[in-house]
């Protein structure tokens, strides 16, 4: 089997790819608590600066007599974001459908500068810099580059998008998982700058 080509191109009006284009404005506040749902997993950037919560329903364990229950991920229902020195979270809304499967918490590069954002099951990812993710999450930002699977006219197989893991923070690799799952690799730039309206597509 022929091993995909890697093109990196920008984005534009037509070019068939995912938008990182801003969304419409959610400026609307979100409760202090999401509903009756419970914080599962909470992670915070490197200057603290910003803490991801994944809110949701506890999963229940796979038997009574004490066996290991299932990751908390499998019970995530929401994203929320919150800021130091805001009082209120940000919701965040992906783009497409999110399975119990596909939340991950591996978001945060490791010098925070960077947050990588699923936005559907067959991708693509939003990478954001840290100091436009509350307008991002608000409609007001576009995401710095999408990044991802992206196929011709609709018609080529799109593995589905998971985890992602960071090798520095300098770059992120991301798996497209299928038949023979896949590990591709996304530089950074140091400066947070030089990324805004890219599109890197792995094309078939």
């Amino acid at each position: 089997m022929i091993g995909p080509a890697l093109a990196i191109v920008l984005l534009s009006l037509g070019s068939g790819c995912t938008s990182s284009a801003p969304r419409p404005s959610t400026a609307a506040e979100e409760p202090l608590r999401p509903g009756p749902d419970e914080l599962l997993i909470e992670r915070r950037s490197a200057d603290g600066a910003v803490t991801a919560e994944w809110w949701g329903e506890p999963p229940e364990p796979l038997d009574p007599w004490g066996s290991p229950s299932y990751p908390p991920a499998y019970g995530v229902n929401a994203l929320y974001f919150r800021f130091a020195g805001a009082p209120r979270r940000y919701r965040f809304r992906p783009a497409g459908t999110l399975y119990f499967s596909d939340w991950h918490d591996d978001i945060f590069s490791p010098d925070g500068a960077w947050v990588v954002l699923l936005q559907d099951r067959f991708g693509p990812y939003h990478v954001v810099a840290q100091g436009r993710l509350r307008a991002y999450l608000e409609g007001e930002a576009a995401a710095d580059a999408v990044v991802g699977w992206e196929s011709a006219g609709g018609a080529a197989f799109v593995p589905v998008h998971g985890a992602i893991r960071w090798p520095g923070a300098g770059a992120f690799e991301y798996l497209l998982d299928s038949e023979t799952p896949e590990w591709r690799r996304f530089e950074l730039p140091p400066d947070r700058t030089g990324l805004s309206g890219q599109v890197r597509s792995d094309m078939p």
